[in-house]
């Protein structure tokens, strides 16, 4: 023994407590560094727990006088624990229930029945925009109520403090708001708003339906369950903890589990504590606060600088500690809860309940460490170690030695408990090991011997365990219960997880399974269930699965190149149930497309790609994004079925590949029965249910879609050896997919007797697919309706099909108000069903016929309420659909737009804000949609007064800038030209030049931004003049109109860009042929093709054209009247409407040209008013009346060109409902002859006006003046 070791004589001393402070130190000191000090302390050990009770009566009356020394010591610490003015929450179910219901009573900690909570005792006073719904609970700081927010229409739970608060309420309050507000993960409540009404504090957050984590340990469930429950609170607690916020109040009362996904939320920040802030008066050393029976022991002592994240980590020990064992760690008053938890420690789990597994209790055992060195570094090691069991693996955690837990008691407990409190035990260990030595010698030999031939027995290889091998085991048990029958229950579950582990090892580790090992691991599960039935049919469960999983059939796992004799994939046959895993080089972006191929080679091949939207464009030559701009081209991933020359699409995902842009792409394909799936690096998975599964005896090869110069790192396929069940509608399917309708009919009508339900449904939907075929929708229209009345609750997936299929025959026959219904239908039984699983049963070559039947026309020229109505439908077609991000956000924008022109602006600011916030979350990924959305929002907000064009301005810098203020670049610079009309509505003009004087310093020349820089350009010259410079303003439109870098920008048929040049060439006096040419460009694009005035704008590019000379009066003239002045003004500034927006200039517009064409270049004011309120009559005719939009081209050539009064009564009577459109018409054209000489039919069209005008009319005041008396 080496000279520093202690002796034996202090060795005894320091177990008997016989020694001062200096030496227990030193000497614990050294046993955690020395081992074989430990060891002989270690021998203590093996003393059974039932002698020592034994000699516990034989102890000295010394110790007995400890032991009163003891409980009066004990009396004292109760007596003087910090408890004054603390806040100690021991009621468990006090805290707010955020469920459906309200809890009508629970068990405490001791069993007994508490009352239920009461009713609310007193009035909250009403929050704008929330209806409060019913009362969910109270806790030890507030009441929670269900509301409804009304403007987002969604359910949510406001806390309230029990009293009118004062101010320390009011800062516990704002904790939480602070503490929650910033948490977004999956298990974390969320909070939404945080606010004050009539004196009193609020909270709104999250409503989550169903009941806390307490009410669901109530209920029956596996080991592996609540480790899952406990692992996922574990991953929430650990990034609240990454944010610098730990909970101090963890219990079951406190995690609510969601009713629709079964996951644990964290709620309830209230006693939260943010790391990176100092303590308040809350938080004062000496104070208790939380749960008792769920608090650390540095919590339950009030030393709150010690209070961190590895106390949130014992509460989660606790928390696991009751789903085991039905009851907390400690229980009973609260004094006695308090010293509990610092100075016991808690029963063993597997003394309350022998079934809990060793490693489950050792987890628990050490989140519950005293000490917080002890205890899990972190909530998220321990969600490991708890996702280790889950799948029945080793954990980190190991059990503490007696040597090592004698030291930690005697080094915790010396200073409050004066070692007093292990005296009886380390005694009575101490006589039986030196007193008793020689009765135990011969024991301990022969269960040391026994226990040997055990542990040898257990450690045998899996593929060795036989029945006879496990009899032998449990001889080897029984002959050690004889001479311990003390630890007889802990050898019994020792054997088990044993024997159930050398299971698990033979199914699961062995390359491949034969037919012997199969029968010997059934062998070992029949054996297995008389002892654990449970884990005995997990196993099983387990073991079927591993029978299904496919075995590798060929392996490459160095870089290969098309073309490698190497490469021998295609020789490999494609049968069965199949796995097909590739990895392709960083090079893969500069292809088209990359994939995956099964059943190559036949009739059914199956191909899981990655390919861009536009494959077939010429252009689209790679998959690369723009790095610069974070845009770059679309790209979806495809699952579709090839038969002969034709393709079945049937899944199209869009998605973005920004994150895998530079780096190798994996790439799975499976095909399991009649699943589909496709899965590539971290996206989403993609699935598919076909219904027509490949024919076994057709099996084909593995192949992949790949070309230059892309290598392949590797890749592995898999195939399942066990041959999968036959569908009995084998026959059928492959008839339909060979076309051949009769005979795949006559084969379902065999199988329509079928007893088994699903096979029916199956047999109706199949028959109906032929039908349709076969060009009998009546009979496909019938077997359908079936189908969906044969639906069996908890599986809709026939019906669904069904119901689709009825949706896209009626679309087909253009039953529009069938469809709806049937729309109506599907809408209704997709309830409860996810996008990705409704798209998993729906072709997408269906879904794309579909969405072809819904059109999305912008035609904003002649708007109606019609125009709302089919944007509305065609937006629950598309999320019905899940069209994908793109097509959504689009139509969404569409919609905002609609609802801003029919004046509905509160409903078109509220699905902006609904759009912002969804998108403010991906902002890299869409900030295109999202400009559009702020765009419009800060359009709608800028009208509304001071208040709200502050509350837009926030929503702008909240996406424009990044943390550090600054402009978040690429693209989002736009913004500060709407920024800009903010400030100017607020009469701040520097600041809104100064935003656009950094508009422009971000300028980067693309096509895109070039409309915003004409709008911004238009913008800063009418700041300019506000400001009192005009002659800046013109020198700003100048400059605009002239600018480099956008010489060869285009326009195309964009409204806003040309209006915006078309003022400041008209107010500088720089309408030239380039104007002109914008011009005809958006007159070409909104004019019917073909007409005659089409014709006449696409000859007037040529040189020799007279139509430039006509038009460019027009536009040198619109805007120079003071009236078209304060348009222009509007427009730059956008005080108008939307629907002015874009109307009022194209009246502008036309009224100069009647003037130049009608009038001769100059009308009366009379004249002017007739003009403008014949085109806003006429534009509002024609939007409700379709039949009317048909005859403008032929006004527009009587009026501007060729005026016929033959012609006129022709179509006349059209506008039968509308005399004073008639009558102006008829006047114009009568003007128009006059200025042309040709006076008979002037009078003609004077005639028919006056025949129609109203007396009191402006037409008729007009006309009068033209008609000879």
């Amino acid at each position: 023994m080496p000279a520093d070791c202690p002796s034996d004589q202090q060795l005894l001393d320091f177990c008997l407590g016989n020694c001062n402070v200096e030496m227990l130190d030193r000497v614990a000191e050294h046993l955690e560094a020395c081992q074989l000090c430990e060891q002989r302390l270690q021998q203590l050990e093996e003393v059974p727990d039932g002698l020592l009770d034994r000699l516990a009566k034989e102890a000295p009356s010394a110790i007995a006088a400890n032991i009163q020394e003891l409980d009066q010591l004990l009396a004292n610490v109760e007596r003087n624990m910090p408890l004054q003015g603390s806040f100690v929450d021991v009621e468990e179910d006090a805290d707010h229930q955020l469920s459906s219901t309200i809890d009508l009573g629970s068990d405490t900690h001791d069993g007994k029945k508490r009352p239920p909570t009461p009713p609310i005792a007193f009035d909250l006073p009403p929050i704008p925009n929330y209806e409060f719904l019913e009362f969910l609970g109270r806790g030890g700081m507030g009441v929670v109520v269900k509301a409804r927010q009304v403007n987002l229409h969604r359910e949510v739970a406001i806390k309230f403090p029990k009293r009118l608060p004062d101010e320390g309420d009011s800062d516990r309050f704002l904790r939480e708001a602070r503490a929650a507000g910033r948490l977004r993960h999956p298990h974390i409540c969320p909070i939404y708003e945080v606010g004050e009404c009539e004196g009193r504090p609020y909270l709104v957050m999250a409503y989550i339906q169903g009941g806390t984590l307490r009410a669901w340990s109530r209920q029956e469930h596996t080991m592996r369950e609540s480790a899952e429950m406990v692992a996922c609170l574990a991953h929430g607690v650990e990034f609240a903890h990454q944010q610098n916020v730990i909970h101090r109040d963890l219990k079951p009362d406190n995690v609510l589990v969601d009713a629709h996904n079964g996951m644990p939320v964290l709620t309830d920040f209230g006693l939260a504590k943010e790391l990176d802030v100092q303590a308040d008066a809350m938080t004062q050393t000496g104070q208790v606060m939380g749960t008792a029976a769920y608090m650390a022991p540095e919590q339950a002592a009030g030393r709150t600088s010690e209070v961190g994240r590895l106390s949130d980590v014992y509460s989660l020990g606790a928390i696991l500690y009751e789903l085991l064992c039905k009851k907390p760690p400690f229980t009973g008053p609260l004094g006695e809860v308090l010293r509990q938890v610092q100075t016991e420690e808690p029963t063993a789990p597997r003394r309350l309940t022998p079934s809990i597994h060793r490693d489950m209790e050792t987890i628990c055992l050490k989140a519950l460490s005293k000490s917080p060195s002890a205890r899990y570094a972190s909530a998220g090691e321990m969600a490991e170690d708890l996702e280790r069991f889950s799948r029945g693996e080793s954990i980190v955690a190991r059990r503490e030695s007696l040597a090592r837990r004698t030291i930690r008691h005697l080094k915790r407990q010396r200073q409050l408990y004066a070692i007093s409190a292990i005296l009886l035990i380390v005694a009575a260990m101490v006589v039986s090991f030196f007193g008793r030595t020689s009765i135990l010698s011969t024991r301990k030999a022969l269960v040391a011997d026994l226990q040997r031939q055990l542990n040898d027995g257990v450690n045998l290889p899996p593929d060795q365990w036989r029945g006879n091998h496990i009899e032998s085991l449990r001889s080897l048990n029984s002959q050690l219960d004889a001479i311990d029958p003390e630890s007889r229950s802990q050898r019994q579950t020792d054997l088990e997880d044993s024997l159930a582990r050398a299971i698990y090892l033979s199914f699961n580790e062995s390359a491949r399974i034969e037919p012997a090992d199969e029968a010997r691991i059934r062998n070992l599960l029949t054996i297995l269930q008389e002892a654990a039935p449970t884990r005995a049919q997990e196993l099983e469960a387990g073991l079927e699965r591993r029978l299904q999983r496919p075995e590798l059939v060929f392996e490459l796992t160095r870089p290969v190149l098309p073309g490698d004799p190497s490469y021998q994939l295609e020789k490999h046959a494609c049968r069965g149930n199949v796995e097909l895993i590739a990895q392709f080089g960083a090079e893969w972006s500069k292809t088209s497309r990359v994939g995956l191929i099964l059943n190559a080679g036949t009739r059914q091949q199956y191909e899981f790609l990655l390919s861009t939207l536009s494959e077939l464009d010429a252009h689209q030559t790679s998959l690369t994004f723009d790095q610069s701009s974070g845009r770059g081209e679309p790209a979806r991933l495809l699952i579709q079925r090839r038969e002969g020359s034709s393709t079945v699409v049937l899944r199209d995902v869009a998605v973005d590949l920004a994150e895998l842009r530079g780096k190798p792409l994996r790439m799975k394909a499976a095909r399991e029965g009649q699943r589909l799936s496709l899965w590539v690096a971290q996206l989403e998975p993609v699935e598919f249910e076909d219904l027509f599964p490949a024919n076994p005896t057709d099996h084909g090869v593995f192949s992949l879609v790949w070309s230059q110069p892309v290598p392949l790192l590797s890749v592995r396929a898999y195939r399942q050896t066990r041959p999968a069940a036959s569908s009995p509608l084998l026959t059928g399917d492959l008839a339909f997919v060979d076309g051949d309708f009769d005979t795949a009919l006559a084969e379902y009508r065999r199988q329509q007797v079928s007893a088994d339900l699903d096979i029916r449904r199956e047999v109706m939907f199949k028959q109906g697919l032929c039908h349709l075929h076969l060009k009998d929708p009546d009979s496909a229209r019938n077997l359908f309706d079936s189908t969906i009345s044969q639906r069996r609750s908890g599986d809709d997936s026939w019906a669904i099909r069904a119901a689709c299929q009825l949706w896209l025959l009626e679309l087909k026959l253009d039953n529009q108000d069938a469809a709806g219904k049937r729309f109506s239908q599907l809408r209704a039984m997709r309830q409860g069903l996810t996008f990705a699983a409704l798209a998993s049963l729906i072709p997408a070559s269906d879904r794309s016929e579909i969405l072809s039947r819904y059109g999305t026309t912008e035609d904003w020229l002649f708007f109606s309420p019609r125009t709302v109505e089919n944007i509305e439908r065609v937006r629950d077609v598309y999320q019905l659909l899940d069209t994908g991000e793109s097509l959504q956000s689009a139509i969404t924008a569409q919609l905002v737009k609609a609802y801003h022109m029919d004046g509905r602006e509160e409903d078109a600011r509220r699905l902006c804000e609904e759009a912002l916030e969804h998108f403010h979350e991906m902002l890299q990924q869409h900030h295109g949609f999202a400009m559009v959305f702020l765009e419009q929002y800060g359009w709608l907000m800028h009208n509304q007064g001071e208040e709200s064009c502050r509350q837009a301005l926030q929503m702008i810098d909240r996406f424009m800038l990044d943390k550090q203020g600054d402009v978040r670049t690429p693209g989002w610079h736009w913004l500060l030209v709407e920024r800009a009309r903010l400030h100017a509505a607020l009469g701040e003009l520097e600041q809104a030049d100064k935003d656009l004087q950094m508009f422009y310093s971000y300028r980067v020349f693309e096509n895109d931004e070039y409309h915003v820089y004409l709008s911004a350009g238009l913008l800063h010259g009418f700041v300019k003049e506000a400001q009192g410079f005009p002659q800046e303003g013109v020198k700003v439109w100048k400059d605009t109109l002239l600018s480099e870098g956008y010489e060869n920008k285009a326009i195309g048929s964009s409204f806003a860009p040309l209006v915006s040049r078309s003022i400041m060439a008209a107010l500088t006096d720089q309408v030239t042929d380039r104007e002109m040419d914008y011009l005809i460009d958006w007159l070409l694009g909104v004019v019917p093709r073909g007409s005659k005035l089409y014709l006449g704008l696409a000859m007037a590019r040529w040189p020799i054209s007279p139509v430039k000379s006509i038009l460019r009066p027009v536009a040198q003239q619109m805007w120079q009247s003071e009236t078209a002045r304060e348009i222009a003004r509007r427009v730059a500034f956008r005080t108008f409407s939307y629907r002015d927006y874009l109307y009022e200039p194209i009246y502008l517009g036309g009224l100069s040209l009647l003037q130049q064409k009608v009038f001769g270049g100059v009308a009366s004011p009379l004249q002017q008013e007739l003009c403008l309120t014949l085109m806003r009559d006429a534009h509002a005719a024609i939007a409700q009346d379709r039949r009317l939009r048909d005859h403008m081209q032929t006004i527009g050539e009587l009026v501007l060109v060729n005026p016929s009064i033959s012609t006129w009564d022709a179509i006349r009577p059209e506008f039968s409902d509308y005399p004073e459109i008639q009558a102006a018409i008829s006047y114009l054209c009568g003007k128009r002859c006059q200025g042309r000489g040709m006076s008979e039919e002037a009078q003609a069209f004077f005639m028919a006006a006056l025949e129609t005008a109203p007396a009191d009319s402006l037409a008729h005041q007009l006309t009068v003046a033209e008609v000879p008396e």
